[in-house]
């Protein structure tokens, strides 16, 4: 699968008419807070723009390797030769599963991303947040912010065409 991509959150991007989880990472909740030099500070809202502008308007290639429970694709993705996933590791903005331990180490030791402050793990943050997200129905995003990011989605899926169709000189 390759083509535009519009990133969703720090590990999961739509590719097509695909929703599609980075395998091997974990990064934290778009909901998600973490504290740097004792500050909150969105990390979920950072991870997901830090993937957004290292992708920018580019086509990425994803490898299929599965799906996970909620039946999206497990991909590896690449942005030209880059590993997305290994990236969003080594630039501290995702923890490892398991695949990525040597980049997660070299983040932790070097105080990237998430590793400079605290936090915490993206896992036990959705276990802690699933009731009362359940209760209060939060997950739902309210109806202008999808309007918005279906808009920028659209318009970037635009922008990618007529490049395409007409390249700058």
């Amino acid at each position: 699968m390759n083509g535009p991509v519009y990133v969703i959150d720090g590990d999961t991007l739509v590719l097509g008419k695909k929703h599609i989880r980075l395998k091997g990472i974990d990064a934290p909740e778009m909901q998600q807070q973490c504290a740097r030099t004792g500050l909150p500070y969105d990390c979920g809202k950072e991870a997901r723009n830090i993937l957004r502008s290292r992708i920018g308007k580019s086509s990425i290639r994803c490898e299929n390797e599965g799906r996970d429970q909620y039946n999206r694709d497990l991909a590896r993705c690449y942005l030209g030769e880059t590993d997305l996933n290994r990236w969003m590791v080594e630039q501290g903005w995702a923890v490892s599963y398991g695949d990525y331990r040597r980049e997660e180490r070299d983040a932790r030791s070097n105080r990237r991303g998430i590793w400079a402050g605290q936090f915490e793990q993206p896992s036990l943050w959705r276990k802690e947040h699933r009731n009362e997200e359940t209760a209060q129905q939060s997950d739902r995003k309210p109806l202008l912010a999808v309007i918005g990011d279906t808009f920028t989605y659209i318009r970037d899926r635009i922008q990618n065409l007529i490049e395409m169709i007409l390249p700058r000189s």
